[in-house]
């Protein structure tokens, strides 16, 4: 054969191969470019239907993959973010949806389950062995048997009923439980006070119901008790917040505070409508000069009351009364002790 016709024969077998000659990498059914292999086909790795990138199923850019799909985990209906059940802005997530913890319905912040239900005991009554005070956090009541303090742990404004427990500092029963229940008939608001001694929370939920059709003796054997509407003699009574969060509850027989810092109650002994103050004895159970005596003066200034307590440890209740009203030219920047007076809001 000469030269020209090897020439020839080689230059045959690279363009048509024979029979059982190895597949190359390239354009054929393996690696590259063709329907099974890595690069650019139906199974590979990329641009294909099941591999890893802008395929169905997946990493990237598909149906069921990581990011922008509907099952992944951003900007999809189950995934975690801005989707209808992930955790940022959906409808079951943390954080502006329905049932999460902020901005929604029944979450923690700014939404409509939280706060307190007002219940209609809520104010200051009268009843023919007492006066009451029923606030969201306590139900205080003065008698001829002394003061008493029920601080409220649950309620239930739709069953009408709510349990506290008994203040320490409570002649009778103190450190334990009790349920109170209530109900309206004929403009006419009932109480009874179904527990007083309970020997947990659990018990006093638990404590049978009053009989509610059965006013004379319905209460554990006792006539209900009516709650009667009644305005405070003292000018400044009623149920009022400062701006450092201390509720005021303040009625004829008491002063009463309550912040996050517990709960502090003056027992008023006298009060002048037209001085503006207040002689107390400070409660025994008080954490801050228990048992000794304070004044307190209140002023209406810039259509608002003020109000400072102007000693809190006087020795004597005469000591108290002798003490200099505080200066009330302007509440707002000083003139109690020091310090401006505090402002009171309902």
């Amino acid at each position: 054969m000469n030269r020209n016709a090897l020439l020839l024969a080689l230059m045959g077998l690279l363009l048509f191969p024979l029979p059982g000659c190895p597949s190359g990498d390239d354009d054929d059914s393996a690696d590259d470019d063709d329907t099974t292999a890595d690069d650019d086909d139906t199974t590979a790795d990329d641009d294909d239907t099941t591999a890893d990138d802008d395929d169905t199923t997946a990493d990237d850019d598909d149906t069921t993959a990581d990011d922008d799909d509907t099952t992944g985990d951003d900007d999809d209906t189950t995934a975690d973010d801005d989707d209808s059940a992930g955790d940022d802005d959906d409808t079951t997530g943390d954080d502006d949806d329905t049932t999460g913890d902020d901005d929604d319905s029944a979450g923690d912040d700014d939404d409509s389950a939280a706060g307190v239900v007002p219940l209609p005991v809520f104010g200051i009554w009268d009843d023919t062995a007492g006066f009451h005070a029923v606030t969201d956090h306590a139900w205080l009541l003065w008698s001829s048997w002394g003061t008493s303090r029920f601080d409220i742990t649950q309620s239930d404004a739709a069953g009408g009923w709510l349990v506290a427990k008994n203040a320490a500092s409570n002649q009778y029963d103190p450190g334990l439980w009790s349920k109170f229940e209530w109900f309206e008939a004929t403009g006419q608001l009932y109480y009874c006070q179904t527990a007083y001694n309970a020997a947990s929370e659990g018990a006093a939920v638990s404590a049978v119901p009053a009989d509610q059709s059965n006013l004379n003796g319905g209460c554990g054997g006792f006539a209900w008790s009516t709650l009667d509407t009644t305005a405070a003699a003292i000018e400044i009574g009623g149920v009022n917040v400062d701006e450092w969060a201390t509720e005021h509850t303040i009625t004829d027989y008491a002063w009463t505070q309550t912040s996050s810092f517990g709960s502090s109650i003056y027992n008023i002994t006298q009060f002048d409508n037209a001085g503006n103050w207040v002689i107390a004895q400070n409660d025994a159970s008080n954490s801050l000069n228990p048992s000794l005596w304070s004044r307190l003066d209140w002023t209406w200034y810039m259509d608002a009351w003020y109000v400072c307590q102007t000693v809190y440890g006087a020795a004597t209740e005469q000591s108290a009364l002798d003490t200099p009203a505080a200066d009330s030219t302007d509440p707002t920047t000083g003139g109690c002790g020091g310090f401006t007076w505090s402002l009171l809001t309902p």
